[in-house]
C-alpha cells in the first residue's frame, strides 16, 4: 500500500460495499484521513451510517461538509450545494492531513464524490492525486483517474 500523503484525496462510498464505520475509521487512521461526509444530509436508514453515530465514533476524524452536498442527490444533474466554499475548505485541510471524501453510492463513477473530488483537485495549486478506497482490495485507482 502506498504511504499516505496530503497531495492525496481518498473516496469511498458505502452502500454494498462492504465498508462498516469501524474498518473504514481504521483505514482512515492508517491514511491518517479525516472523513468527510459529503452527503447533503447525512442521513441513513442503517443507523451506523447516521451523523451522531459516525461523530461519536469517529470523534474530532468525522467532519460533514454540507457544502459539497448534491442538492439533486434524489435525481437529477449532479449540482453541489457550495463549491467554492467546499472546494476552499477541502484544500486547507489537505495541507495537514488526507481526506477520504464519502458519500453512499457504491458506484463512484454515478456518485457526485466524482464531481466533488475534481473540483477538488482541478483547484489544488499542486498536483492531487485522486484514489476510491474499496474494501477488500485497499485502493482501487483504476476505477478514479482525476489529476495525479
Amino acid at each position: 500500500m502506498s504511504q499516505p500523503s496530503s497531495t492525496t484525496l481518498y473516496t469511498a462510498g458505502y452502500a454494498r460495499a462492504g465498508w462498516d464505520p469501524e474498518s473504514l475509521l481504521e483505514r482512515a487512521k492508517e491514511l491518517d484521513a479525516l472523513l468527510v461526509d459529503i452527503r447533503l444530509s447525512p442521513k441513513s436508514r442503517i443507523p451506523e451510517w447516521r451523523k451522531s453515530y459516525l461523530a461519536a465514533l469517529w470523534g474530532r476524524r468525522y467532519w460533514h461538509c454540507h457544502d459539497l452536498g448534491n442538492v439533486n442527490y434524489k435525481g437529477g444533474p449532479i449540482v453541489l450545494q457550495n463549491p467554492e466554499t467546499g472546494v476552499r475548505c477541502m484544500l486547507e485541510i489537505l495541507e495537514r492531513q488526507s481526506v477520504i471524501l464519502l458519500c453512499v453510492c457504491a458506484d463512484v463513477a454515478r456518485c457526485h464524490r466524482v464531481t466533488a473530488a475534481a473540483a477538488v483537485a482541478n483547484a489544488s495549486p499542486r498536483p492531487l492525486q485522486v484514489v476510491h478506497l474499496v474494501p477488500e482490495r485497499g485502493e482501487d485507482p483504476d476505477q478514479l483517474r482525476i489529476g495525479g
